[in-house]
């Protein structure tokens, strides 16, 4: 390990790298595909490095050293080009490490994908695969959010619980990492991204360093990514599906919907760090 440690220093990297953090079932891998098309941005994927960071992370209740996160910071941030950054989209376990990765490279940015609770909730509560994803994902996310508030929140009796704690413990640490480094984060409502596709996906490339002409972005967001579903390409699937799965989604669980924001709203009363959140709750439009 020691040796490994000491090549950090040797490994050649063009420019520092830019990051995709997101929640977790928000349309992270259509905005990394989209924006991986770009020439001067290296996308990378859920890289398991960084989740096995982020897991030793909790397991060890203390801090990832620095030498190894820079260690892995050098290895993810190589691409082929002077002119291109690796654009690394690590999974949404690894909320943990976003403060880390970001104060560790001082120069790179990021985009912090959501989308809101109500959303969130319509999304995870669908189907039992999603149900049970958040079920086993629970230890993990309450334990951070623990570590974000300083003490327990609640303990979680039902699924809508599950799924509150779920998008607060990403979206507090969100706004933790915005709160210490403003300018170098990009938040990003991806229901504003499927209303005004070209517009956003501009936004975001100019964000990352590399712009994009109105032209490209328009053959982008009206070509096949937008038509496919992202982690399985040979499934078709459109904004419009996603909306129609929703709308059931609401009509089926309507209620444990509406009781995940009441269990946010409720923690809002006792933590500021989740109060200042509640904006993001509901959609406004």
């Amino acid at each position: 390990m020691r040796g490994l440690l000491e090549m950090r220093g040797r490994i050649r990297r063009h420019l520092p790298p830019a990051w995709l953090f997101h929640i977790g079932h928000c349309g992270s891998t259509l905005i990394s595909r989209l924006l991986g098309a770009h020439p001067h941005l290296l996308a990378l994927r859920e890289p398991a490095t960084l989740q096995m960071l982020a897991y030793a992370r909790r397991a060890a209740d203390q801090e990832t050293g620095p030498e190894l996160l820079e260690l892995c910071l050098a290895l993810l941030s190589r691409s082929f080009r002077k002119t291109q950054r690796a654009f690394i989209k690590p999974t949404s376990d690894c909320s943990n490490l976003i403060e880390p990765l970001l104060g560790t490279d001082r120069e790179a940015p990021a985009i912090l994908l959501y989308v809101s609770l109500e959303t969130y909730a319509a999304t995870m509560l669908r189907a039992a695969a999603l149900r049970a994803d958040i079920e086993n994902r629970h230890p993990a996310r309450s334990r951070d959010l623990e570590s974000r508030l300083g003490k327990p929140a609640q303990a979680c009796t039902d699924d809508a619980q599950r799924v509150a704690v779920s998008w607060l413990s990403s979206m507090s640490a969100f706004a933790q990492a915005a709160n210490a480094c403003a300018n170098r984060v990009m938040w990003l409502d991806f229901d504003d991204f499927l209303v005004s596709p070209q517009q956003y996906l501009g936004e975001a490339a100019a964000f990352l360093g590399a712009p994009l002409a109105a032209d490209d972005a328009a053959t982008l967001v009206t070509g096949p990514l937008m038509q496919r579903y992202s982690k399985n390409p040979a499934k078709g699937y459109t904004a419009a599906i996603r909306q129609e799965q929703l709308r059931d989604s609401r009509d089926r669980c309507g209620d444990e919907i509406a009781a995940a924001i009441d269990f946010a709203e409720n923690l809002g009363k006792r933590f500021a760090a989740i109060a200042m959140l509640h904006e993001h709750f509901r959609r406004t439009d």
